[in-house]
């Protein structure tokens, strides 16, 4: 997994409170498992049917979608994953979650339409 230092070009973030503190002085390795991702994923058929999908939690470490790790002086501040037209990596900041694919289809039928999302948590190193 890549590493890829933080600049102000990828946005503003905030840690929780206490997570920073909780993360001093740790190495990436001691880190990671102080992270998951989820997913969710809606789909929908109009008229007639409607699904929603919700991931399972995963350290950032076992996650295929986690292309690099965001790291500012030393510690994990997100993540960067592929974009809905998966033509570039974008950033997703702890606490917060991207659009990671979307698609909308009108076959004259009725509109059928997906939105995946990809989330990032802050959790208590329990491994």
């Amino acid at each position: 997994m890549e590493i890829r230092e933080y600049d102000k070009s990828l946005g503003a973030y905030t840690l929780p409170n206490g997570l920073r503190e909780a993360l001093e002085g740790k190495s990436l390795e001691e880190q990671i498992p102080y992270f998951r991702t989820a997913t969710y994923c809606h789909y929908s058929n109009t008229f007639w049917s409607e699904r929603t999908e919700k991931g399972n939690l995963r350290r950032i470490d076992e996650d295929g979608e986690v292309k690099e790790i965001i790291v500012d002086n030393g510690i994990i501040v997100g993540v960067m994953v592929k974009d809905y037209n998966f033509s570039k990596n974008i950033p997703c900041f702890v606490e917060e979650g991207v659009c990671t694919y979307y698609a909308c289809d009108n076959n004259g039928a009725g509109y059928k339409e997906r939105e995946d999302y990809f989330y990032l948590f802050a959790v208590a190193n329990n491994d």
